[in-house]
């Protein structure tokens, strides 16, 4: 999986999409940045590129809390362990990849579901 494409993952996961109006699709939220493209491709690659779960511990720890208290870890103790794990090493990277595991293992739960 390419960095783009596990920053999508976690984007969605934290709820992070562009707007739609004025016949573009436009993401406002940081102050620092604002993206305005035709299409919701296009947005969504931007924004990608611009986000920095990967390489902030400001960014990636939103996600951390976010799994952490929406999950009884119960069901997904072994992608918990990994997660823990990855804080103790002190290392973004692992971190990093912890997270999107996690949340692939989330949306693979969900996914179950809805096939049952």
């Amino acid at each position: 999986m390419t960095t783009i494409e596990s920053k999508k993952v976690i984007m969605k996961f934290m709820g992070v999409e562009p707007q739609f109006s004025d016949g573009k699709y436009h993401w406002t939220d940081s102050p620092f940045f604002y993206i305005r493209e035709p299409s919701l491709d296009a947005t969504v690659n931007g924004i990608a590129k611009y986000v920095k779960y990967d390489t902030s511990w400001d960014w990636l720890m939103a996600v951390v809390e976010k799994l952490c208290y929406n999950f009884d870890g119960q069901q997904f103790y072994q992608a918990e362990e990994k997660l823990n794990d990855a804080l103790l090493s002190v290392k973004i990277e692992k971190v990093y990849e912890a997270c999107v595991n996690w949340i692939l293992e989330i949306n693979k739960d969900k996914q179950n579901e809805l096939n049952i």
